[in-house]
């Protein structure tokens, strides 16, 4: 088994008095999609918070390349590449879909390589013709995609994303999570929270499901998907 790229050991954290997260352990390998499930409240975006250094931790640790960085900001654990595409996209409406993707250039590398954008308008073709659009008049699967696009312009050794899916056609969330795919298949890692389960384990190599901020169950992304009790809970089978 490989070494994990990244570990969440025992993190226990929440916001006022009350604790959201009782204990939550997981990992990321190197060439994986890892899944995270849950319904709303489970803790999932607050797990993503701990782990890009947004939401500080009360008790355990996270662990990057075998080196503990609870303590450091964002910035600096974006600058060793660990990525998170937020929920609800949060692109720059009032900047263009080029100078978004610009942005996503500054904290790894300030001066812009070309060859990103290039890359982008190929991966992306419908970002290509925007590219002079404002952000803010886009579709929704078009943000979502300008949001994963931006996230990679910061060259993530992993990404993490929040709910890409949300709120888009069915057509488009199949795209998206086809997009997702060849991003893995081209060397990287992915941490997926999501709610559209059924996507999200039909691509995981393994996946957990968080219920009131502890993992109850882990597997591989089949065996969840084959599990009665995740197709209940999850997928809306009897």
């Amino acid at each position: 088994m490989a070494d994990a790229l990244l570990r969440l050991e025992s993190a226990r954290t929440g916001y006022g008095p009350n604790d959201v997260l009782h204990g939550v352990s997981l990992t990321v390998r190197e060439g994986e999609i890892v899944t995270l499930l849950g319904g709303n409240g489970a803790g999932k975006t607050t797990t993503l918070g701990v782990l890009s250094g947004i939401v500080g931790l009360r008790q355990g640790k996270v662990v990057w390349e075998g080196r503990d960085i609870s303590g450091q900001a964002t910035a600096d654990r974006l600058r060793q590449g660990l990525v998170l595409c937020p929920e609800a996209r949060r692109i720059f409406a009032r900047l263009t879909v080029e100078e978004n993707l610009i942005a996503g250039t500054w904290v790894r590398d300030p001066k812009l390589n070309k060859a990103k954008l290039e890359k982008t308008w190929e991966r992306f073709p419908i970002l290509g013709q925007r590219r002079k659009q404002l952000g803010g008049t886009l579709s929704g699967g078009e943000q979502q995609m300008l949001a994963i696009a931006r996230a990679l312009m910061g060259e993530p050794k992993l990404l993490m994303l929040d709910e890409p899916s949300l709120g888009l056609a069915p057509l488009i969330v199949e795209q998206i999570f086809r997009i997702l795919v060849e991003i893995n298949a081209a060397g990287t890692p992915v941490l997926l929270v999501e709610q559209n389960a059924h996507q999200a384990l039909k691509i995981a190599h393994r996946a957990y499901v968080l219920a009131t901020g502890e993992i109850v169950r882990e597997g591989t992304g089949s065996e969840l998907l084959a599990s009665d009790e995740v197709r209940r809970a999850y997928l809306g089978e009897d």
